[in-house]
Formats: structure tokens, C-alpha cells, sequence
């Protein structure tokens, strides 16, 4: 498989985003983008602390859970940490988060908040992820005016934010097929970019891509994975 990453800190003072490729074993690797809320202290350390934990937790899993259970605890894990790291601090931090975890025999898409996945085979989006947000709540209701979406859009109902009790880690499975691209993007991409829109070519353009996140009022973060 081969991955390229794009992360431009947009307008902000500073980049809360975060991404990590790791291979875990031979046949195993994980991809994750984790956003840093602005709301919070230290967004960008909650970030990092989210990445590097579930990634460091699934490396040295050495128990005979289902992945399931395994991604389920690794979620867990860095949510401790940031507990750890609240304390330090005394601060509240946290952060949303998606990942792609590629197994031998399996794929698992994993998220909390409105950092999104997307797989596509040749130009079909054949899955999106679903925010956690209060945008796409309120949307199962009604449809949002323009002006209540810009309203609520940084509202979001899961994250790992180091409490003691968080909602539970949305986990599919997706089928893994050799034609496969999958895009794993932060909200400051997908909020002023269609990924539908765009050929993965552009995607590639570091030179097109810089030119749209300079204008971008948010952190603006993805991964692009290729070769299923």
C-alpha cells in the first residue's frame, strides 16, 4: 500500500491536528488522523497522545481478543492516558479521531467525532463514516439552515477527552478489495472540500492542496491510502 499525508495549519495560530502510519506487524498496520478540540487546552498534545496510544496499545497486543474487543480496549487505553496527561496539566484537553486498522484477513474503520473515512473504488464512494456531531443529530430531525449548521458545527458528541466515562467507539468492517482508495480527513478538510469532487491526483498536488488549506480557517489534515 502506499499513503500520502497532507497537514497545513490553515489560519490557526497553531496545528491541532495530528496523523500516524505505523505497521504494527508484518501483515498489520494502522492509519489515523486525530484533531486536537479547540475548545480545550493543549488540543494538540490530546491529539498526539491519541495517536500514538492506540497505535503503541494495538502493537503490544498480545491477547487472543476479537479485533473488535482488541480496538474497543486500545480506545480505552489512550483515553487513560489523556486522563494521565489532564492531571499533569490540570487542564481539560481532548480530541476526535479515525483510523483505519489493516489486519491479514481484515479491515476495521474506528472513529470518534467528525474526523471522517472514506473508501472509494475507482470514483464510487462505496462508504463514508457518519459524524458524531451535533450538526448530524439534529439533521435526523430536520433539515439544518445554512446559517444553524455554521451554528452547531463544532459541536461534537463523542471524543476521548480523558473522563471517566465516554461513549463507545464506532467500529465497522469494511471489505478490502484491490481497487480500493481510502481518504481518512480531519473537519477543517471536509467542511470546505468535497472529497467527491476531487481526483486523487489533486489530492497528491501538495502544490494544490497548499493553495486551498492557506485559505482554510481551520487546521486541515488527511491521509490518502491506496492499493487495498
Amino acid at each position: 500500500m502506499k499513503s500520502y499525508n497532507f497537514s497545513h495549519i490553515g489560519k490557526r495560530d497553531r496545528n491541532e491536528d495530528c496523523f500516524l502510519e505505523r505497521r504494527l506487524t508484518p501483515k498489520s498496520s494502522i492509519y489515523i488522523v486525530a484533531d486536537g478540540m479547540g475548545g480545550y487546552s493543549n488540543g494538540e498534545i490530546a491529539a498526539q497522545i491519541v495517536t500514538q496510544s492506540i497505535s503503541e496499545y494495538l502493537a503490544n497486543d498480545k491477547s487472543k481478543n476479537s479485533y473488535i474487543s482488541s480496538i474497543k480496549k486500545a480506545v480505552m487505553f489512550a483515553n487513560q492516558q489523556v486522563q494521565e496527561m489532564r492531571g499533569r496539566l490540570n487542564t481539560k484537553m481532548g480530541a476526535t479521531f479515525a483510523a483505519l486498522y489493516f489486519t491479514p484477513r481484515h479491515l476495521f474503520a474506528f472513529w470518534m467525532g467528525d474526523v471522517r473515512i472514506y473508501q472509494f473504488q475507482n470514483t464510487n464512494v462505496v462508504f463514508q463514516s457518519k459524524d458524531h456531531s451535533m450538526v448530524s443529530e439534529l439533521n435526523k430531525e430536520r433539515n439544518l439552515t445554512p446559517m444553524e449548521t455554521e451554528r452547531y458545527s463544532s459541536f461534537v458528541t463523542r471524543c476521548i477527552s480523558g473522563e471517566s466515562f465516554i461513549e463507545e467507539v464506532e467500529i465497522v468492517e469494511l471489505q478490502n478489495v484491490e481497487d480500493s482508495t481510502f481518504l481518512i480527513c480531519s473537519d477543517g478538510f471536509h467542511r470546505i472540500i468535497d472529497p467527491i469532487q476531487l481526483s486523487i491526483d489533486d489530492l497528491k498536488s501538495i502544490e494544490k492542496m497548499s493553495k486551498i488549506a492557506c485559505n482554510a480557517n481551520d487546521n486541515l489534515t488527511f491521509m490518502l491510502i491506496e492499493g487495498g
